[in-house]
């Protein structure tokens, strides 16, 4: 039965009453906003933007949070920082003369947050933050290109390092763009020692160095919300999102290593690490869609509006640690002058990375 002219008239009236307490009452600023709000008559415009505000206050407190922002912000930032530590410098070698080196690195921060990817069912970002991070590297033996005594500095036990790589990678529903820029000094404190035909230890590496690592990933995915009243009246946003984080970090490694190389075929090495880390990661990106307002007393709503979303502007912005210490692990397989190896590093601040990488040394 459809109700009647007097009903209709009272129930509009009691909605638009309603959505005038709810429109004065909105406070969230965030990544989430209506605008372009446009419509038929001054009574509409108040009933319908009260329903726009309390929507835009209620994703921006609870999906886009400053909480749940810092949270996956912090995590990108963290899982950033030492970015590429794994594929700076040889740990496992002493060249003759040149090691050229190509590796991968993935870094995770915050490992038990991994099943809280979706916030379009969570309704909560993720606090998981990945980085992935890859580098081409050459090594020079200074004592061999003529560097001699500098000072306390024997040239024959210093190692120069140049790591670059800058690409793009592109998935169905994802892209990263990254880039890893680096010079390190390694330096033998400790000489190697023979411990028999079976084995010899590697002595002991002092690194240290400048790095710039950065790291934009974007997925893309579609988001729907709603906001009704108890008068017949609901506003729905759909929208298409493309949601990402940027870091970039610029770090200053201090390390420690030690190796054994067995039977020649295999070496393994450790150590540990301080990396001073200077940056920022944040949220970016954004997306746009249609409102559609419906009254279950009116025909056509005659209201339009735009959903917008607009992490660029309102995105939270985070800082690594400054001081990231740090642990490793690995092993090395040597073929010749061919080597290939795995790493783990285990970070006090929650990063965990593993890397693969092959190398020629001369």
């Amino acid at each position: 039965m459809r109700p009647t002219p007097r009903k209709s008239q009272i129930s509009l009236a009691l909605a638009i009453a309603g959505a005038s307490l709810t429109a004065n009452s909105a406070h969230a600023e965030g990544p989430f906003l209506i605008t372009d709000r446009v419509s038929a008559t001054p009574l509409l415009a108040t009933l319908f933007d009260g329903l726009a505000d309390t929507l835009v206050t209620t994703v921006n407190d609870s999906i886009f949070s400053t909480d749940n922002q810092a949270l996956f912000a912090d995590g990108m930032a963290g899982a950033n920082s030492s970015g590429n530590s794994g594929l700076i410098a040889d740990r496992a070698t002493d060249p003759t003369l040149v090691s050229l080196s190509a590796g991968i690195q993935a870094n995770i921060f915050g490992v038990s947050s991994l099943t809280n990817l979706d916030f379009t069912t969570s309704n909560s970002l993720p606090s998981v933050g990945v980085g992935l991070h890859s580098a081409l590297t050459v090594g020079l033996n200074m004592g061999k290109l003529g560097v001699g005594k500098i000072g306390p500095i024997d040239g024959s036990r210093l190692k120069l390092y140049f790591s670059y790589l800058s690409y793009d990678l592109d998935f169905s529903s994802a892209s990263a763009q990254l880039t890893n820029l680096g010079m390190n000094l390694q330096y033998k404190i400790a000489p190697p020692i023979g411990l028999s035909f079976l084995a010899k230890w590697g002595g002991v590496d002092l690194l240290t160095g400048v790095n710039y690592v950065t790291n934009r990933a974007t997925y893309s995915g579609s988001l729907s919300q709603t906001s009704q009243d108890g008068a017949g009246s609901q506003l729905t946003a759909t929208f298409d999102y493309d949601l990402g984080v940027e870091s970039k970090v610029f770090y200053i490694p201090i390390e420690v290593s030690t190796s054994l190389q067995v039977l020649y075929i295999v070496t393994a090495y450790g150590g540990a690490g301080v990396d001073l880390n200077f940056g920022s990661a944040g949220l970016v990106g954004g997306g746009s869609g249609d409102i559609s307002a419906v009254n279950n007393n009116l025909p056509e709503s005659g209201y339009t509006a735009k959903a917008v979303l607009d992490f660029d502007t309102y995105g939270y912005k985070a800082s690594p640690s400054l001081i990231n210490t740090r642990g490793f692990l690995g092993a090395q397989f040597n073929l010749s002058v061919l080597k290939v190896g795995g790493e783990m590093t285990f970070s006090t601040q929650g990063n965990t990375s593993f890397g693969l990488y092959g190398r020629v040394v001369f």
